[in-house]
């Protein structure tokens, strides 16, 4: 356990660098592919500290036989005071060495402290490095008023006319799976797309798969597979549900945090008048 919670920190230091010498299955990224999304964290009622490896993979097949691939490595993390590290991948450059960059967007949501830290990390085109701290209001909303039923009835008609029919959609339970070591619920669903319906004249089926943990409130398997834009695959590869260490959680060396505070709104006392 302790020799794979090294190998992340490695991988996770040296994933621009190390691992980039070869455009193939162990590089970080794939050049030309775009936005390889990770699912993130969030949901489940555990509070299991973690550190987990996320590989991505992309496949397009062209009516002409060709076949599009890319990949792309993240890392999720919890601490034990609930902080969250969610990545997410964009673009995959060329550096000026010639080797695959991932473009990275990195978040740190602190729920206890009500902040979330942001940064870029990986594009050769940034100006600046900066990390955003945002400081969310602790102030309730003020209450909305409710709508009317003649409202509400115009609102879920207007949303089901946005929505494909129901009789469209089949999903299964799948039940419980063992994913990296953790427990895993999956659930399936399948969308049938009449010919006609999108401008297709044939027939489209797409798939949507999920495997969620709530132990670790992180999906640990998702697939779509829709031939309209290709399969692709969310694989957490490893888990260390030891303590991660604390820099996962701080913008790396050389980054300026700029803090965005909510705007408070100050009282106007009915005895002064504005002149």
């Amino acid at each position: 356990m302790r020799a794979m919670r090294l190998g992340l920190l490695v991988f996770a230091a040296f994933v621009g660098t190390t691992l980039a010498s070869a455009q193939g299955p162990e590089a970080p990224c794939t050049v030309g592919v775009f936005n390889m999304y990770g699912y993130g964290i969030g949901g489940g009622k555990g509070t299991t500290p973690f550190t987990a490896r996320i590989k991505i993979t992309f496949e397009q097949r062209l009516p002409e036989g060709n076949v599009v691939r890319g990949v792309a490595y993240l890392l999720a993390a919890r601490d034990s005071a609930g902080r969250t590290r969610s990545e997410s991948g964009g673009q995959c450059f060329r550096g000026e060495d010639g080797k695959p960059v991932l473009d990275k967007q990195i978040n740190i949501m602190d729920n206890k402290e009500r902040t979330n830290l942001h940064w870029q990390d990986g594009s050769p085109y940034m100006t600046e490095k900066k990390a955003t701290l945002t400081h969310f209001n602790m102030q309730p909303a003020p209450p909305r008023p409710k709508p009317t039923p003649e409202e509400l009835a115009a609102m879920r008609k207007a949303a089901e006319a946005r929505q494909p029919p129901r009789s469209e959609f089949k999903t299964e339970d799948l039940g419980l799976r063992n994913i990296a070591g953790v427990e895993a619920h999956g659930s399936r669903t399948t969308r049938t797309i009449p010919a006609g319906e999108e401008g297709n004249e044939l027939q489209i089926v797409t798939v949507d798969e999920f495997w969620r943990s709530d132990e670790l409130g992180l999906t640990m398997l998702a697939i779509r597979d829709d031939p309209r834009r290709g399969r692709s695959v969310q694989d957490v590869e490893e888990v260390d549900k030891e303590e991660p260490v604390a820099a996962l959680f701080a913008p790396p060396e050389g980054y300026k945090v700029v803090e965005i505070k909510p705007q408070v709104e100050v009282p106007v006392n009915p005895g002064t008048v504005a002149q």
